[in-house]
């Protein structure tokens, strides 16, 4: 029985000399009581599992993708996938070299599902200077010529020339005096038809990309600019139904200023005589009637009839605004201004009465000054 034992040990040892462990998956180990070479030992990670013993002198075991030696007594172990279990002790590595090891297949990564990763919304673009002049140019066409695009350009640089001047002592924000500038036509009450979709200022502003906070800012202006709101706030305050908040911002507001004033510069002198008489003409309104009386004092609801109605004349507007303006003016230099048109409209009110009184005193014109009256008068 001892030889038997004998001989099968020393065969499993030249077994192990001859040939190399390569077996991937494999679990081979040496029993050192039994003297035998067997299989069964616990699996572990893809290599080779080897219960080493020092009873294999100057042997060399060899797993699959060795990386690193485990050195033993007199027993050298190229490890690397493998698991080595036994008694490693301080001993010089033996420097061997690695078998060939036959390339293994790889196996592809598991493909990822295509997730677009979370982002957060792109900004709005900044709005550009010819996004809302396009649109106001083109919505200004349905208006007659009294407020057209060639109108609203006119408040648009006299309301920046203004602010400009204001920045000297105020601060000053240019582009909201600009925005309010040039929508403080849109959507005017005068021209609005009772089938017309609402506009919003504040939300078309914000359409092109304006600051939420930034447009309410130029909605309030646009909605604050017109003689017709300013007379209805001059009301509310009489009645005490304004708020100290409200009073305060349209005294304080720079940009609603400047708006205004630029407006309401272009409402007098010689550019106010000609937008009245085109304003008359578009509503078939009088020019001038001698039986027509001005309201002194027009209130909201008067002012309200007449610019929906078209009645009185194209001179009782004088009269009714277009005079009361000059007092009305908020920015020191638009003041200066409008005395100066005020004056020419004063002027202008009494050529034209000068005019119509002509001929009033004698009634007794023959034929021949009837006659010419109909035609040029030549030199």
């Amino acid at each position: 029985m001892f030889k038997l034992a004998l001989v099968a040990s020393v065969l499993a040892i030249a077994a192990i000399r001859a040939a190399p462990i390569a077996d991937q998956g494999m679990n081979h180990y040496y029993h050192p009581k039994r003297n035998m070479f067997g299989f069964g030992c616990p699996g572990c990670y893809q290599g080779v599992n080897i219960l080493a013993h020092n009873t294999f002198p100057n042997t060399q075991f060899i797993g699959s993708g060795f990386q690193h030696t485990t050195v033993y007594p007199e027993v050298s172990l190229t490890a690397g996938s493998a698991n080595i279990y036994g008694s490693p002790v301080s001993a010089p590595q033996q420097p061997v070299a690695p078998a060939p090891v036959p390339e293994q297949p790889v196996a592809p990564a598991p493909v990822q599902p295509c997730v677009e990763p979370t982002q957060a919304p792109a900004p709005a673009p900044a709005p550009t200077p010819e996004q809302p002049v396009r649109f106001v140019c083109e919505y200004m066409k349905k208006y007659d010529c009294s407020h057209d695009w060639h109108h609203v350009q006119r408040v648009v640089r006299q309301a920046l020339a203004l602010a400009k001047i204001e920045q000297e002592n105020k601060t000053v924000d240019l582009e909201i005096v600009h925005l309010a500038a040039l929508l403080h036509d849109v959507n005017d009450a005068k021209y609005k038809d009772d089938g017309e979709e609402p506009f919003s200022c504040v939300e078309f502003l914000v359409s092109i990309g304006v600051n939420r906070a930034r447009a309410e800012i130029v909605g309030r202006i646009v909605d604050s600019v017109s003689f017709r709101k300013e007379l209805l706030a001059a009301e509310h305050d009489k009645m005490g139904i304004t708020s100290s908040e409200e009073r305060e911002w349209r005294r304080d507001c720079v940009e609603l200023a400047c708006v205004q004033d630029a407006d309401r510069l272009d409402a007098i002198g010689a550019f106010g005589v000609l937008r009245c008489a085109a304003f008359s003409g578009a509503r078939n309104r009088p020019l001038y009637d001698p039986n027509d009386q001005a309201a002194d004092k027009i209130t909201y609801a008067q002012y309200v009839h007449q610019s929906s109605s078209a009645t009185g004349t194209a001179v009782s507007h004088f009269h009714e605004k277009l005079l009361k303006l000059a007092l009305m003016m908020k920015t020191k230099r638009g003041k200066q201004e409008a005395e100066r048109r005020h004056t020419f409209m004063i002027n202008f009110l009494q050529q034209l009465d000068d005019e119509f009184r002509f001929g009033q005193e004698d009634n007794s014109l023959d034929s021949n000054i009837l006659e010419a009256s109909h035609h040029p008068i030549k030199n």
